[in-house]
């Protein structure tokens, strides 16, 4: 099967969702028939395996905001998902690294009313992107990124 409509169903009014800059960077299986996918155009989406249809488009990462003293709205605003990866074996919690150095913790039990439910960031959050995530044991994640170091959140 192929799925190539990512850019199509872009939630937000936004440059990114409206050129179609929605290189998808990570995929998992979530449960049954239900896939996530996640993009540079900051959001995960959910797809209904069988029928091809996303049903959910989320964003989560947000930028580095006014951290960065660029006057580029693209460098404050652009958090594309870089990653994404399971938090136990049920299927109910993900997480998703991103550019804008954050993990965000996500509550899929009900993909028709997914939360957030944790941004991991502040003082201790990587200095560049987060690149890859794994869950060393059942409440133990692990990140790696452009800063040249791993580190364990729990």
């Amino acid at each position: 099967f192929k799925v190539d409509d990512h850019y199509m169903v872009g939630p937000y009014d936004s440059y990114w969702q409206k050129e179609g800059c929605g290189c998808v960077s990570s995929l998992l299986h979530l449960r049954d028939n239900l896939m996530v996918s996640a993009a540079d155009d900051m959001t995960i989406r959910f797809w209904d395996i069988d029928t091809m249809k996303c049903f959910g488009i989320h964003v989560g990462h947000h930028g580095y905001g006014a951290e960065i003293k660029s006057k580029s709205a693209f460098a404050r605003r652009w958090a594309p998902i870089w990653c994404l990866q399971h938090l136990g074996g049920d299927g109910t919690r993900i997480a998703s690294g991103s550019y804008d150095r954050t993990i965000v913790i996500w509550d899929v039990f009900d993909v028709e009313h997914v939360q957030v439910v944790r941004t991991l960031g502040g003082p201790e959050h990587h200095d560049n992107s987060v690149l890859h995530l794994s869950l060393l044991e059942d409440n133990i994640l692990c990140s790696c990124g452009g800063d040249f170091c791993f580190k364990g959140w729990d």
